[in-house]
């Protein structure tokens, strides 16, 4: 699933913003890229880490982010 939301992936964004609900749904299609990048080859990883946002970090490293 590579379609983009305001010229972002959508797990991409939903890992930015924190939201765990649709970032579990986006990984269990099995249709995502837990490493797509955007903005300046940044991956899904970097905001939630960033902003303390863990069980988002958790399940993305439990899917092979890096």
């Amino acid at each position: 699933m590579r379609e983009t939301f305001g010229g972002t992936a959508p797990l991409w964004h939903a890992a930015r913003y924190g939201h765990v609900d649709t970032v579990r749904d986006l990984l269990a299609t099995h249709a995502v890229d837990v490493n797509v990048t955007a903005i300046h080859t940044r991956t899904p990883l970097l905001w939630p880490a960033a902003y303390g946002f863990l069980e988002v970090v958790k399940l993305l490293l439990d899917h092979g982010a890096q």
